[in-house]
């Protein structure tokens, strides 16, 4: 008991310091190091040591946790970025869907197959399958005569026929039915070339119901021509015509039950014989 309260004095003499004596010795042993470092010196270098750690994993965490948020909001960007693209895309297409449903409905009632709304009156079925024919052409006049002075001007205009081939329907009344087929029919194979007649503007293109693949050319002085059952159509609506230029390709769309070319000339609306301005071209 005696000799502990001598080492405490003795300890307490020398202002009651503790140290660590630390050696560091090579692997052979041929050199060593030895330093001495005070108790307090060596807790205050662990809590900083501590501390630093500390810190530095907590900003490792803060920085990973900041870059995933950084690469969320540049994708949440990007597909915001591409949302607004689809959604422009989509008024485009919804502007041009009505267009074009307003462009149908006027075409259904220029040629006479439908009602004041647009929709079409279905005609009669016969031995050769449906055939397309409206209330206003069922009421125009097959043998209304024009002029001279009228079928120089329609020549003039329309000054090539848009495909050579057989005949396998005339304009006029079909059958006992009073219904009036409105175009020439010309039989060819599918893929034959279709040409513009004369200069003009491409008025309507796209699909019909009964017409298939449909064109439509507006040409001078309130002449129209028709173009049904296409496998392909070569312009776009606006796009300016020449005369002789392809603008179609025969085919089988529609209600057709043979390639062929429905071929119609409107004069301020009203179906013209295409005979009487081609006569004797088709046979």
């Amino acid at each position: 008991m005696s000799s502990l309260r001598k080492l405490w004095t003795a300890l307490g003499s020398r202002g009651g310091t503790i140290a660590y004596d630390i050696t560091i010795a090579s692997v052979g042993g041929t050199r060593t190091v030895q330093f001495r470092i005070r108790k307090n010196v060596a807790l205050t270098a662990l809590v900083g040591l501590t501390a630093l750690l500390v810190v530095i994993l907590v900003g490792a965490v803060t920085a990973g946790r900041q870059m995933r948020m950084a690469a969320r909001a540049s994708a949440l960007r990007a597909e915001n970025a591409d949302f607004r693209r689809q959604l422009s895309r989509m008024a485009e297409m919804e502007d041009r869907v009505r267009s074009l449903e307003a462009t149908r409905r006027a075409l259904v009632q220029l040629i006479g197959a439908g009602d004041e709304n647009g929709r079409y009156l279905e005609p009669p079925a016969t031995a050769a399958g449906s055939v397309w024919a409206g209330a206003t052409h069922a009421a125009a006049d097959p043998d209304s005569v024009l002029s001279e002075e009228q079928l120089a001007g329609m020549r003039s205009i329309l000054r090539l026929a848009p495909l050579r081939g057989p005949k396998t329907r005339s304009f006029g009344r079909i059958g006992s039915t009073g219904y009036l087929h409105t175009g020439t029919d010309i039989a060819a194979d599918v893929g034959a070339e279709i040409t513009s007649p004369g200069d003009g503007v491409a008025s309507f293109v796209g699909g019909d119901e009964i017409m298939g693949q449909l064109l439509v050319i507006s040409h001078e002085k309130g002449i129209d021509t028709m173009y049904g059952h296409n496998s392909r159509i070569l312009v776009k609506v606006g796009d300016g015509i020449s005369v002789g230029q392809t603008i179609a390709l025969v085919g089988n769309t529609g209600r057709s039950t043979a390639p062929h070319l429905h071929f119609e000339v409107h004069l301020n609306g009203k179906p013209i014989d295409p005979e009487l301005v081609y006569p004797d071209y088709w046979q």
